[in-house]
């Protein structure tokens, strides 16, 4: 992935919550991001579906 050198991504976010003692709000962030992604996947596949005729 490419990002700029001051940007934090989500994973080293939650590395360095646990690092620094705040592990709730390490899995928060997790549960968050968790979440986000499996909308967007979902989100995709019942798009994909509506617009891809299914073969056979």
């Amino acid at each position: 992935m490419v990002a700029p050198a001051g940007m934090r991504t989500v994973s080293t976010f939650v590395f360095g919550q646990f690092e620094q003692g705040a592990p709730g709000v390490g899995m928060a962030m997790s549960a968050v991001a968790i979440l986000t992604i499996t909308a967007l996947l979902v989100a995709l596949t019942a798009f994909s579906r509506k617009r891809l005729p299914i073969a056979g």
